[in-house]
């Protein structure tokens, strides 16, 4: 099956209400339609005003904040930036998701490292046919 991977991480979190959506290079991946490479990880990308929900919706999985590159627990608070990186794993299964923080302030999307960067929040991601969401490609490339 192309995209094994994203299928798996899109049916955990089909029931997930806030938007989400496939980052780095699998949002590449599933805008050309094929995987071209290997990928070590998968990252998703959703929005900061999200993270508790998504700390919620997966209550059985164990959260990190990544500060300057080293790896913390997450406690329950509100991550601001500069944190923008959470790893989470599932100890039962071993599932492992990456996840990005993106800005979104008054329906804008902000880029994190220039605030002067916009562009329309329900803009940044698309569909496949499958119904899989992932970052546009000019978002995505954003994140590197």
């Amino acid at each position: 099956m192309l995209f094994k991977e994203c299928h798996r991480i899109a049916e955990l979190m089909s029931a997930f209400t806030k938007p989400w959506f496939f980052a780095g290079g699998w949002a590449i991946d599933l805008f050309v339609g094929q995987e071209t490479r290997k990928h070590q990880d998968i990252e998703i990308s959703l929005f900061r005003k999200d993270q508790r929900h998504i700390r919620n919706y997966l209550p059985d999985w164990e959260f990190k904040k990544v500060i300057k590159g080293e790896f913390y627990e997450w406690e329950d608070e509100f991550l601001a930036l500069p944190i923008h990186e959470i790893h989470a794993e599932n100890k039962k299964s071993g599932q492992k998701i990456e996840m990005l923080l993106n800005e979104c302030q008054n329906s804008k999307w902000i880029f994190r490292r220039n605030k002067s960067i916009t562009y329309p929040c329900n803009s940044i991601w698309s569909y496949t046919d499958s119904g899989m969401p992932y970052l546009q490609p000019e978002i995505a490339l954003s994140h590197i």
